[in-house]
Parts: C-alpha cells; structure tokens; sequence
C-alpha cells in the first residue's frame, strides 16, 4: 500500500478514530476521579466513630467502588493503554490495513469502558 492509499483509508478511519480518543480520555477522567472519591472515602471511613450505626454499610460501599476501580484500572492499563499505543504505531508506520484491525478493536474496547463508571 502506497502513501496515498494510507491517506484515503485514514480519511475514512479519522472520525472513528477521534471517538476512542475521546472515549479513551474520558474513561481516564472517570478512573481519576473514582480514584479521588475512593481516597475521600477511606479517609473519612477511618476516622469514624467505632460503633458508628452505617459504617459496614459504608464499608461494603467502598469496597464494591474499590473493587470496581481496581478492575478498571486493570483494564486501562492492560488493555486500553497498549491498544492506544498499536493504533499511535499503525499511523506511524502508514499500516492501513493494522490501523483499521486496531481500531476495530477499539470500538469494542469502548463497548467494555462503558461497563465501569456508568
């Protein structure tokens, strides 16, 4: 495949392209805020009272996010920041054909994103 056929496939792939982009930054956002919040949690989970009433209420709330954002977290840094870096590579390398497998496979990622922080 020559460089101009790469430009007419990208052409096609760009829009496709920005929405993982910015499904990907948001779910980043999402992961960094539950982070926060997560944080925040725990603190004041600590220092509450002993015999406080709601606390394995709360507990049980913060360990379900926890569990949720670990999961999450695992899934960005295993999956979502690699696929990230094969679509950078595939443009780099003017690889069409990986560059429309790579992104196929980023809507799919998107699909599995939306599962968390919903």
């Amino acid at each position: 495949m020559n460089a101009n056929d790469f430009e007419q496939t990208v052409k096609r792939l760009n829009c496709r392209q920005i929405a993982w982009q910015e499904a990907r930054n948001q779910f980043y956002s999402d992961l960094q805020a539950e982070g926060r919040l997560l944080r925040g949690m725990r603190m004041h989970l600590d220092n509450a009272p002993v015999g406080a009433v709601t606390l394995p209420g709360h507990e049980r709330d913060y360990t379900e996010r926890a569990a949720n954002h670990e999961a999450a977290q695992t899934l960005y840094d295993a999956e979502i920041v690699p696929l990230d870096t094969a679509i950078k590579k595939a443009r780099c390398e003017l690889d069409a054909v990986t560059l429309e497998t790579k992104i196929v496979e980023a809507e799919n990622m998107i699909e599995q994103m939306k599962e968390y922080f919903s």
